[in-house]
């Protein structure tokens, strides 16, 4: 006789189908009775609310009650709502907390409040967060997930998958008793949103100052080894415009976009902190080596061969 599955289990014994809709028929009629959310949703949804409560339905089914009957992507429809900001997310958690105390026991209405903040909270990660930049405040204005990736600082797979991390961790707090789930009451402010560290994808300025003194040097050193030289003079002018080419480009192309040569801080924060790159993230150790690597290395070769020459020289 096969056991069955803990994942598979409703989050509570007493959570049935019609609990489940009456919470969401509700908590709608809330939503488009209120003067700041109402508008939002009947622009977005317009006549097809009954497909939208059924979807709803669908949804925290899911969630509750394990059933995997939704499969629609939440992130992807939130991200295409560009009118929405933080403020409204709290205004959205107000009225579910008040309609889940009015169809649900106290008990009960605490694991789906759980699992409306745990929701809430990944698409707000998903629509505003902005890596190397602190969270949105309900105030300022957020920049759009989808605009992000335009820019090339938003990844619409990794939100997708910060979504479906957050509703998968939501079902699994059902396997544990409900005597022994932490209600949202309890949880310290601080720890009700986590966050992973910001990851920056663009290149601290002072790298590239770096990067220029190595590049200097190197060009010194070759000068200085080569110039009395007729024959590798015009090795000398290729290495240059080689140096100032590879150098160049990237230092043009930084400062063609605004507020990329200001600082938003410390060299040393940046060198700590993860950096985004096609290929996924490195340190920011990693990326200034990469950056310094190939001039590093001509300075060296240039001065082992400057020194070869000086001996021959001295020797002759």
């Amino acid at each position: 006789m096969r056991s069955e599955n803990p994942r598979r289990r409703p989050a509570h014994p007493a959570i049935d189908e019609k609990m489940v809709q009456q919470l969401v028929h509700r908590f709608y009629a809330h939503i488009r009775a209120d003067a700041e959310l109402g508008p939002i949703f009947n622009k977005a949804i317009g006549t097809d609310w009954d497909a939208h409560l059924d979807k709803m339905c669908d949804f925290w089914s899911s969630v509750m009650l394990m059933t995997g009957r939704y499969k629609g992507n939440p992130m992807v429809a939130h991200m295409r709502l560009k009118v929405v900001r933080p403020a409204h997310f709290e205004r959205w958690l107000t009225l579910f907390r008040q309609t889940s105390q009015e169809v649900c026991p106290p008990e009960i209405s605490e694991l789906f409040i759980g699992r409306a903040e745990n929701i809430a909270r990944s698409l707000q990660l998903g629509m505003f967060f902005k890596p190397g930049r602190a969270a949105t405040t309900a105030t300022e204005e957020p920049v759009p997930c989808a605009e992000q990736s335009r820019n090339g600082h938003g990844n619409l797979k990794l939100v997708e998958e910060e979504f479906h991390m957050s509703t998968t961790a939501a079902r699994r707090t059902a396997e544990s008793p409900p005597a022994q789930a932490a209600t949202t009451a309890t949880v310290p402010p601080a720890l009700k949103v986590v966050a992973s560290p910001p990851i920056e994808s663009m290149m601290h300025p002072h790298v590239y100052r770096i990067a220029l003194g190595f590049w200097a040097v190197f060009l010194a050193i070759f000068w200085a080894t080569f110039w009395v030289s007729t024959n590798a003079l015009f090795m000398v002018v290729i290495s240059t415009f080689y140096a100032v080419m590879f150098f160049g480009t990237p230092y043009v192309m930084l400062r063609q976009v605004p507020g990329r040569t200001t600082a938003k801080g410390p060299l040393r924060m940046f060198l700590e902190q993860p950096f985004a790159t096609i290929d996924g993230s490195i340190s920011g150790y990693e990326a200034l080596l990469q950056v310094i690597l190939v001039p590093a290395c001509l300075i060296l070769g240039s001065t082992a061969i400057g020194f070869i020459i000086h001996c021959a020289r001295s020797i002759h």
